[in-house]
C-alpha cells in the first residue's frame, strides 16, 4: 500500500482529483463524486480532508455499513508514517463496516453478465441481497435493444406525459363546454360535472396519486415475493428490486415509458367503471401531474443538490430509506401517506 502524505492528498483534491482520507487511509473517490447519494456538494467540500468524523456524525448524515463497502474500493494508499498497526486500530470501531471483505463475502451475482436471468438462482437470498446498496455498473438483458428500452433518461417523463395531460384536458374541456357528464345518475338524478368542476377534479387526481405512490411503493414494491416462483422474483427485481440495489443508476431512476403506461392504463380503467369518459378524463390528468412530480422529485433526491430546506430534508429522509430504514419511509414527493400510516423515518 502506497504511502501519501496529508500535502499530497491536498494538492491532488486542488489539482482535479477528489480525495479523502478516513481512518488513516487514502480514497479517490472521484468516479463517485455524480453518485454520492448526499449529493456531489458534500464530498467537494471535504475534498483533501480527513472525513473520519464526519462519517460518522448524526448532524449531516451517519453513514450506514453499505456505505463504508462502497468507499472500500476506491482506496488508493495510507497516510504517510501510518503504520499497518495503527491502521487495524483505527479500522476497529469501524470493523463492521467491512464485515463483506473480512468474512470472505462473494456476491452470488457475477456483474459481468446481465443480473436479471440470476435472479431466480438467489432464491430465500434475493429480498436481503436486493437491500444490500452497490455502485456497481447494471445491466439486466443480453439483448442490447431491450436493454436500451429499460433504461429512461429524466427529461422523457415531461417530454411524454405533458402533452398527454394537455391532450386529455383539452378532451374534457371541450367535451364539457358541449354537453356536461352526469356522475351515479341513479342517485337522485345524478351529480352534474361541468366545466366549472374541473379544478376541483384535477386536484383531486394529482392528490390521489400521492396515496397511490405510497399504496404501490409500501404495498408492491416492498412486498417479499414468493422466492418459490422464479418470474415473480424477476418482476418484483424489474419493478423495484433493481432500484434498491443500484439506487445509483441514473438510466433507471424514473419509469420507463412501457411499464408506466401500462399502469397509467390500469388506472384509467379502473376509475373510468365508476366516473363518466369526461370526468374520468379530467380527474386523471391530475394523477398524470402528480405521477410526473413524483418520478422527477425522486431523480432530483438522488442526483440533485437542493438549495431549498424542504427539498434537503427529503433528500436526507429518501437516502435514509435505502440505506438504513428500508422498511420506512415510503413517501417520495412527500412524507404525506407515512404520517397515517405510522412509516415516518424520525430518527
Amino acid at each position: 500500500m502506497s504511502s501519501l502524505t496529508e500535502d499530497v492528498v491536498r494538492q491532488r483534491s486542488k489539482s482535479g482529483r477528489t480525495c479523502l482520507i478516513y481512518s488513516g487511509k487514502v480514497y479517490d473517490v472521484t468516479d463517485f463524486v455524480s453518485k454520492h447519494p448526499g449529493g456531489v456538494d458534500v464530498l467537494e467540500e471535504h475534498a483533501g480532508q480527513d472525513v473520519t468524523e464526519a462519517m460518522h456524525s448524526s448532524e449531516t448524515h451517519k453513514h450506514s455499513r453499505y456505505a463504508f463497502t462502497m468507499l472500500d474500493k476506491y482506496c488508493v494508499g495510507k497516510v504517510q508514517n501510518t503504520s499497518d498497526e495503527d491502521l487495524c486500530l483505527m479500522g476497529k470501531p469501524n470493523a463492521k463496516y467491512f464485515y463483506n471483505r473480512q468474512e470472505g463475502y462473494t456476491d452470488p451475482v457475477d456483474w459481468n453478465k446481465p443480473v436479471l436471468p440470476q435472479i431466480p438462482m438467489l432464491r430465500e437470498k434475493y429480498f436481503e441481497w436486493t437491500h444490500q446498496p452497490t455502485d456497481l455498473p447494471l445491466r439486466l438483458f443480453h439483448s442490447d435493444f431491450v436493454e436500451y428500452f429499460s433504461k429512461c433518461s429524466w427529461w422523457m417523463v415531461p417530454m411524454y406525459w405533458v402533452p398527454v395531460m394537455l391532450a386529455m384536458i383539452y378532451w374534457a374541456y371541450t367535451g364539457l363546454s358541449e354537453h356536461p357528464d352526469v356522475w351515479l345518475p341513479w342517485l337522485a338524478g345524478g351529480i352534474e360535472i361541468n366545466v366549472s368542476r374541473m379544478p376541483y377534479l384535477f386536484v383531486l387526481g394529482a392528490l390521489s396519486w400521492t396515496l397511490l405512490e405510497y399504496v404501490i411503493h409500501r404495498w408492491v414494491f416492498h412486498l417479499k415475493p414468493p422466492t418459490q416462483y422464479p418470474i415473480i422474483l424477476q418482476l418484483h427485481f424489474l419493478l423495484h428490486g433493481q432500484h434498491h440495489k443500484c439506487p445509483m443508476e441514473k438510466g433507471r431512476l424514473v419509469f420507463p415509458l412501457v411499464p408506466a403506461n401500462i399502469l397509467a392504463y390500469i388506472v384509467y380503467s379502473v376509475v373510468s367503471l365508476v366516473c363518466p369518459l369526461l370526468m374520468t378524463l379530467s380527474f386523471i390528468s391530475g394523477m398524470v401531474l402528480g405521477y410526473m412530480i413524483y418520478d422527477l422529485t425522486h431523480y432530483y433526491l438522488h442526483h440533485g443538490s437542493p438549495s431549498l430546506t424542504y427539498f434537503k430534508n427529503l433528500k436526507r429522509y429518501h437516502v435514509k430509506h435505502h440505506f438504513e430504514q428500508q422498511h420506512k419511509g415510503f413517501g417520495i414527493s412527500s412524507k404525506l401517506w407515512d404520517y397515517p400510516f405510522n412509516t415516518l423515518i424520525t430518527e
